[in-house]
């Protein structure tokens, strides 16, 4: 189970021209921010849809249960860490949650964060280019 937040630069027009303008350094400054600031938010948002249960337990919702790693170029990767695998059972709703409406947690935080992740992607490489190229 994860969750991955990838930007289709089809999608975002803005965006694309602001890596055009910036051929050589866009791929960095992008995988950057993924790193710095895009997957934080992004794990703390899908905290914020983990359920707490009854149990007298350590509960993920309230340590940092979610690591987001750039496996892939321009993608982070956001997945429970080891301790917490366990989350796949009521995120996708199998094993003892079955019957359970699963509660995609991880893939409602990434969405949630979307549009904002997309603005702050677009922030950093405007600055750049009004660093380099002298832009508007």
């Amino acid at each position: 189970m994860s969750a991955k937040f990838s930007v289709d630069s089809a999608q975002f027009e803005a965006y694309q021209r602001n890596i055009e303008r910036l051929p050589n350094v866009a791929e960095k400054i992008i995988n950057e921010n993924l790193k710095k600031k895009i997957s934080p938010s992004m794990q703390k948002s899908i905290l914020g849809f983990i359920p707490i249960s009854d149990r007298k337990k350590p509960h993920a919702k309230l340590s940092k249960s979610i690591q987001g790693t750039l496996k892939e170029n321009l993608t982070v990767t956001l997945q429970p860490k080891v301790k917490y695998a366990y989350l796949v059972f009521p995120d996708l709703g199998v094993g003892k949650s079955k019957g359970n409406d699963p509660e995609r947690f991880m893939e409602r935080g990434v969405d949630k964060e979307t549009n904002k992740s997309v603005e702050e992607l677009n922030k950093a490489l405007i600055e750049e280019i009004n660093k380099t190229l002298g832009g508007n």
